[in-house]
């Protein structure tokens, strides 16, 4: 009975620490360490209040710290789990929505817990174990923390630069803008299944100096395959792994002395930056990132949760994007903007509006973008402050830059496949190329060409265009495409009967 007074139980605790040291650690020098104490506080009086709850149904001590930390690894394990089954392929399947990934998550974590408690009878042994395993896991984190803190110190800018850079016909290098607008669509899908005419905003574009293909069209219908293809200058196959952010087009304008600039309000990949100081104490970007950590996260979708961060995140995209000229040196800068992409959080002049969340629940939309009022209100806004970012960017340019504004994918409604291949992949894709470089550009151009020819023009670097194709796949089997180029080509109308 000494003994077991003599057992400190730190484990709920240190269990609780470790996944919100480990995130800061991974992103020193990216967030502010102050932004720390709102999930630490937060969750320490969790833990507290779920221990002494525990504590009080089961009229023991330890299987209430032991089922407390038990909790917390459910809760914080669930994104390792969901990578994890991510990468499974299984005939074609891919676990892509959470509620596939939850339903195995939920009674496996729950089989688990059961049979490491029944089968432990010797709690207070059980406890000395979890205090040691917690230890070390916080210990770890720290030395981590310590190891990148001096790695950031001591870190120099080694950007590769040629002396001479090879350009063709003495054309001074720009700047070059790649301003992805997610889910933009086409100005004829605009116009035939969202009623809305945005020619004024085409127009604006053309008079800036913008060549708009005619028959714009996305290589994929999914981000996560057409952002990357795009920026790797080529088309992906299963099993390759890319990332946004680390592309063979940083590095091919890196080595030529470019600085990278990678602005985005998605949720970052793998739980690394760019983190974005949204200067707020308690909803600020570090504090949804341990939440994308959760469980919180196969719920959040559904429900908005992330409605705020996400709006703070695309006008604060919006003011990097506007700050970015007086920067000095050569950039090559990736904005990513998820909208008009849903949720509708701007109204046409930037109010706050959320579709209610029963909406879709309850079948009245389908899915998100079947709210085409919210889409186009969205869209509206966008124009606006991408109106705004282009006048600023090419007034004050030091020489005229080169700007591509595209989106990944069109909307997806709820139609059926034909419909959905043709709505989906109509984008907007329009090319700001300075010093005569518009005049390589053609009518059937596809994103996976878009800096062959930037780089052939500018760089003479020689490498062939690729054929314009469009690959279709859906979001629960990615890499099993259909070649619907011709498909989505043809001049067919988008009739309302179609839809």
């Amino acid at each position: 009975m000494i003994l077991f007074k003599k057992t400190y139980i730190i484990h709920p605790y240190l269990f609780a620490l470790f996944p919100v040291l480990s995130v800061f650690s991974t992103n020193i020098g990216q967030t502010n360490i102050v932004y720390l104490c709102v999930p630490v506080f937060a969750l320490t009086v969790f833990v507290w209040i779920a221990h002494r709850t525990g504590r009080w149904f089961l009229k023991n001590d330890h299987i209430s710290a032991i089922l407390v930390s038990f909790l917390i690894i459910f809760i914080f394990s669930y994104d390792l789990f969901s990578h994890a089954l991510l990468r499974l392929n299984i005939d074609g399947f891919i676990f892509k929505r959470h509620m596939y990934r939850m339903a195995l998550y939920v009674p496996l974590s729950a089989l688990v817990a059961y049979v490491i408690i029944k089968l432990n009878s010797k709690f207070n042994e059980m406890t000395k174990v979890l205090n040691l395993i917690s230890i070390l896991l916080v210990s770890l984190c720290i030395m981590q923390m310590g190891y990148f803190s001096f790695k950031l110190s001591d870190e120099h800018s080694t950007v590769a630069s040629d002396s001479v850079p090879d350009i063709k016909n003495n054309i001074t290098t720009p700047d070059i803008y790649y301003i992805i607008l997610d889910g933009y669509a086409r100005e004829d899908v605009l116009k035939e299944v969202f009623s809305y005419d945005n020619s004024d905003f085409t127009h604006i574009l053309r008079e800036k100096g913008f060549f708009i293909p005619k028959q714009a069209r996305s290589n994929y219908a999914i981000t996560n395959l057409s952002i990357p293809s795009s920026t790797n200058l080529n088309y992906l196959h299963s099993g390759n792994q890319y990332t946004e952010s680390e592309n063979d087009a940083k590095i091919f304008l890196e080595n030529r002395g470019y600085k990278y600039y990678h602005i985005s309000s998605t949720i970052w990949e793998n739980g690394k930056g760019p983190l974005l100081d949204l200067n707020n104490f308690f909803a600020n970007e570090f504090t949804l990132l341990i939440l994308r950590k959760t469980v919180v996260d196969s719920i959040a979708p559904r429900f908005n949760l992330y409605a705020y961060f996400l709006r703070q995140a695309i006008l604060y995209d919006f003011e990097k994007l506007n700050s970015m000229p007086s920067i000095p040196g050569k950039k090559f800068v990736l904005a990513h903007i998820m909208a008009p992409h849903p949720p509708y959080i701007f109204g046409p002049n930037g109010e706050y509006t959320m579709i209610v969340p029963l909406d879709i629940s309850m079948n009245i939309f389908k899915t998100p973008w079947d709210n085409k009022n919210g889409y186009v209100n969205q869209l509206r806004f966008v124009n606006k402050k991408i109106k705004e970012t282009l006048e600023i960017i090419i007034k004050e340019s030091k020489q005229p830059p080169i700007i591509i504004l595209q989106a990944d994918h069109g909307p997806h409604l709820s139609v059926d496949k034909d419909n959905e291949a043709r709505i989906s992949m109509r984008i907007l894709n329009a090319y700001h190329l300075p010093n005569g470089g518009n005049q390589v550009l053609y009518d059937t151009i596809t994103p996976i060409n878009t800096f062959r020819v930037i780089f052939n023009y500018y760089f003479d670097y020689g490498i062939p265009l690729l054929a314009d194709k469009c690959y279709y796949s859906a979001f629960s089997s990615p890499y099993m495409y259909s070649d619907l180029t011709d498909f989505v080509s043809s001049d067919i109308t988008l009739n309302e009967s179609e839809k």
